[in-house]
């Protein structure tokens, strides 16, 4: 996982040169009117720390693999999957309407 996050970064750099990649930047924000140059542009603290924790939440995805990895037999593996279908799915209802309200209430 965190060599596939090294080499897409590496390998779009090898590939595209500065100067494209400067054009490029400069021809969108000539469309839109949002300079890309700067990367902060209109961004708060709230989504600074948002995208740190999207980015760092990266390396905690090896966890799934390893609850595959420990199943012993098919019939674990349904077990399992009826936990997530009976923890996982409420919980993300949840906090789908939280954010619903959340957003109704302060926008």
């Amino acid at each position: 996982m965190i060599f596939a996050l090294i080499l897409a970064p590496v390998m779009v750099i090898l590939t595209i040169s500065w100067d494209d990649l400067t054009m490029a930047l400069e021809a969108k924000s000539a469309v839109t009117g949002i300079p890309y140059s700067n990367w902060l542009h209109n961004v708060s603290g709230i989504g600074v720390v948002s995208a740190l924790a999207w980015g760092l939440g990266y390396f905690g995805q090896p966890h799934i693999l390893a609850r595959f990895m420990a199943a012993d037999s098919v019939a674990s593996l349904n077990k399992a999957r009826q936990n997530r279908y009976y923890l996982d799915d409420p919980l993300l209802r949840w906090c789908s309407c939280c954010r619903l309200f959340w957003t109704s209430l302060f926008h």
